[in-house]
């Protein structure tokens, strides 16, 4: 499941590297669905599923079984470090784009787009 999403976010990335690009802001309807495609792609990850059991494991292994409210308390708190982490993230990268050429940034879209097919082939192998 990861793999095909990975398969249709590198088809949209080349696409969109192909396009006449702009530097205009994205829509509410371009954010939403990149925001609902970055869910499922992390909520699909192998690696963060079995990062969590690993962890809920260890912490059960040296504290013993948690009650629900601190299960949830431990994952609200990795998803509120998460989402700080990706709102620092896009924001130092939204504040460079306006001072990268056109040019380039076609061609870093279209890179991106490779390597995320070249992960989906290697998530499809492994």
């Amino acid at each position: 499941m990861g793999a095909a999403i990975l398969v249709v976010l590198a088809v949209q990335t080349i696409r969109n590297s192909l396009r006449e690009n702009t530097l205009a802001a994205p829509g509410v309807r371009a954010i939403a669905e990149a925001t609902a495609s970055t869910f499922l792609l992390t909520i699909v990850n192998p690696t963060t599923v079995l990062s969590f059991a690993a962890a809920f494991a260890l912490i059960a292994l040296q504290v013993g079984p948690l009650s629900k409210f601190f299960a949830a308390l431990f994952v609200l708190g990795a998803f509120c470090g998460s989402a700080f982490w990706w709102l620092v993230l896009s924001l130092g990268f939204s504040a460079f784009r306006t001072r990268i050429k056109p040019a380039i940034l076609k061609w870093i879209t279209a890179g991106s787009g490779v390597g995320l097919m070249g992960f989906a082939v290697w998530m499809l192998l492994a």
